[in-house]
């Protein structure tokens, strides 16, 4: 039976050796995610406002996907 030290790493066990896996692909933005993020907060903005949604109402996700191609649009053509 073989003992095991408390703390120690066997070898070929250690997470650091062990190559990480495939890296994912970012689907539905760009590549940067800060972007995007604020994208998403502009058309959550736009949403509410675009439809005169009272304090504590929340925009449905078509009026959020909406509003987002808006913005990305105006970003494209460069406004």
């Amino acid at each position: 039976m073989a003992f095991k030290m408390k703390g120690y790493v066997y070898p070929g066990s250690s997470p650091i050796t062990k190559k990480a896996g495939p890296e994912t692909n970012r689907t539905g933005g760009s590549n940067n995610a800060q972007q995007d993020f604020e994208d998403r907060e502009y058309a959550i903005e736009y949403a509410m406002n675009d439809n005169d949604l009272n304090d504590g109402e929340v925009p449905t996700k078509e009026q959020i996907d909406k509003a987002l191609k808006e913005i990305r649009a105006d970003r494209k053509a460069g406004y």
